[in-house]
C-alpha cells in the first residue's frame, strides 16, 4: 500500500524496503516522514515464525542463512539428509517430511503465509530484505556483481574446478552433519556427481596439484577484495551480493586440508560467517 507518495510494506510482501529509505517525496513534512517510518518500523517488528529448510553443505542454502542472520532475523534451521526425497521421486528415502514436492532446497516456512512454503535463495533474501528493520543493512543488488568475481567463480571457471577436487571426497565423510548421517546419503550423492562426470578416485590423486593451485587463486582473490570487511567497497560498507556468493563457496572450500589462506581473505570469511552465526568447516 502507499501513502504520502511511499510504499509501507505490509506483511508479506517481498518488496526491497530500500525504497523506503531512499524514496523522498516533495512535500512531505519532516513530522509525516518519521511517522511513516516509525509505522514502518512497527510493521516490520512483526516478524512471523520462520523455519529455514536446508542442507548444510549447499552453497545456496548458505545464502538464505547468511541474509537472515546478517539482518537478525530470527528462524529455526531445520537440516536434512541429502538422500531424503523431500516428497520427490529424486531420493533414497522418504524421511517424513514433503516441502514443496521437489528435492530442492533451501525453503523457507513462513507461518501465516499462504503458500507458507517459499523455495528459492533468491526469493527468500528478496523476503528478507522486506521483512527487516530498517536499521539493518540493505544488499547491493544482484546486478551490482562486478565482473571479475563473477568470472573468479563462474561454475566452470577454474576455482569451482580446484573447489570440486578438494572438498566433494571430504565432505561426504563428515558424517556429524545430518547431511550424511545415513549411508543412502553418501550414496546419492555420489551417484549424482558419478552421473555429471565427477570421478571420486581421480579427486584424490589430483587433489595435491589442485591444492597449488587453489593457494595461487586464494591469493587472487584476496588482491580482489576492495575493503577488509566485504569484498566490494559499497556505499555505508555493508555486504553485497558478491558476499552472499562467495562467502559459502569458502565456507565449502574451508573443509580442504592443508591450504595456504591469506591472512585477509580468512579474516573476511571467519567475521562474515560469525557475523550471520553460521558455522566455518575450519571448525569441524
Amino acid at each position: 500500500m502507499y501513502e504520502y507518495g511511499v510504499k509501507i510494506l505490509e506483511f508479506g510482501e517481498t518488496t526491497n524496503m530500500i525504497s523506503l529509505r531512499s524514496t523522498i517525496v516533495a512535500g512531505i513534512s519532516s513530522g509525516a516522514m518519521l511517522g511513516l517510518v516509525m509505522r514502518a518500523r512497527r510493521l516490520t517488528s512483526k516478524i512471523p515464525k520462520l523455519t529455514l529448510h536446508v542442507y548444510d553443505h549447499c552453497p545456496f542454502c548458505v545464502r538464505a542463512e547468511l541474509v537472515l542472520g546478517w539482518k537478525g532475523i530470527p528462524f529455526e534451521r531445520k537440516v536434512y539428509g541429502y538422500g531424503d526425497t523431500l516428497g520427490d521421486t529424486k531420493g533414497k528415502y522418504y524421511g517424513g517430511k514433503t516441502l514443496t514436492g521437489k528435492k530442492s532446497l533451501p525453503v523457507l516456512e513462513i507461518q501465516g503465509r499462504i503458500p507458507k512454503f517459499m523455495p528459492e535463495s533468491g526469493s527468500i533474501i528478496a523476503f528478507s530484505e522486506g521483512l527487516a528493520p530498517l536499521d539493518t543493512m540493505q544488499l547491493v543488488p544482484m546486478n551490482g556483481q562486478r565482473a571479475d568475481l563473477k568470472a573468479f567463480f563462474d561454475s566452470k571457471g577454474d576455482f569451482k574446478k580446484h573447489q570440486r577436487i578438494l572438498t566433494r571426497p571430504i565432505v561426504i565423510t563428515m558424517r556429524t552433519l545430518k547431511d550424511w548421517e545415513r549411508d543412502e546419503d553418501i550414496m546419492y550423492a555420489t551417484e549424482k556427481y558419478k552421473k555429471s562426470g565427477f570421478e571420486y578416485a581421480k579427486a584424490m590423486k589430483d587433489a595435491a596439484a589442485s591444492r597449488v593451485a587453489m593457494n595461487i587463486l586464494l591469493v587472487k582473490l584476496d588482491s580482489l577484495m576492495q575493503t577488509d570487511f566485504c569484498l566490494t567497497k559499497t556505499t555505508g560498507g555493508s555486504y553485497s551480493w558478491d558476499d552472499v556468493i562467495a562467502l559459502p563457496e569458502l565456507r565449502t572450500l574451508s573443509c580442504a586440508k592443508a591450504l595456504v589462506w591469506p591472512k585477509k581473505l580468512k579474516a573476511y570469511l571467519t567475521k562474515g560467517l560469525k557475523q550471520a552465526n553460521v558455522s566455518s568447516y575450519a571448525e569441524a
